[in-house]
């Protein structure tokens, strides 16, 4: 495990690979799927219980080390190796504490659940460093005040700014609506202009007198008393 775990990490580990000398399991009961164990440390003046799955091939020890630390606890060493294991299964070496991790083959945090996870493992182990001596204590405290400060006024910032965003796309659309309306209302009123100006037209055109046809009309019917020119000259041009 030297050559997989991180040097952190790796010397936590290996006190729990020592104390496992110092733990005596027992069975307490088995079925089908499930063997319940329950094993005495020694060394901490506890016991504690260890599932083991069949089926499922998962182990699981009620002082929740892995869940909270992400690297298996003597007691479930324990179990692994009566359970005929030499080797720690790889689903149980998660690799953001693998040297891998280091050289960028971590796996890539993406939800909110998988952080905040991420984040207490890294916080505890923060807080066994920090509470060696008072000055580790001071370091650790002043770093954890100044970044979380950092991070409200990030998420203050951030949620002002979808605010300020939220009110410009509310304000585009109602004077889109505005716009709209009134030229709704501009069209509306044409159409009934141009209602109201049709019976003018035709009234208009009814009220001209008809005209005679032209193919009624002869030269015998033209009287010439209809001029109003000279009457000699048009005598002498009648002759």
């Amino acid at each position: 495990m030297a050559a997989t775990y991180t040097h952190t990490i790796f010397k936590k580990f290996q006190v729990e690979v020592l104390g496992v000398v110092a733990c005596h399991p027992r069975k307490e009961k088995e079925d089908e799927n499930m063997v319940t164990f329950r094993v005495q440390d020694c060394e901490k003046d506890d016991e504690f219980l260890v599932t083991w799955s069949k089926t499922q091939s998962e182990l699981c020890c009620f002082c929740y080390m892995f869940e909270y630390k992400g690297f298996l606890c003597r007691h479930a060493l324990m179990i692994l190796q009566m359970c005929g294991f030499a080797s720690v299964p790889p689903r149980y070496i998660l690799k953001r504490w693998t040297k891998d991790a280091k050289s960028g083959g971590a796996d890539q945090i993406q939800t909110r659940v998988q952080r905040y996870n991420d984040l207490c493992c890294r916080a505890i182990e923060l807080s066994e460093e920090g509470c060696v001596s008072e000055e580790n204590y001071n370091i650790v405290l002043r770093t954890l005040v100044e970044t979380l400060k950092n991070c409200v006024d990030l998420n203050h910032a951030r949620n002002n700014f979808a605010e300020s965003n939220s009110q410009l796309n509310n304000g585009a659309h109602e004077e889109e609506n505005h716009v709209l309306a009134a030229v709704k209302a501009t069209k509306k009123k044409t159409v009934v202009r141009k209602r109201k100006g049709q019976p003018e037209a035709s009234q208009m055109l009814e009220s001209q007198p008809s005209l005679q046809p032209m193919e009624n009309i002869s030269s015998e019917g033209m009287s010439m008393s209809g001029y109003y020119g000279p009457q000699q000259n048009v005598q002498g041009l009648v002759c």
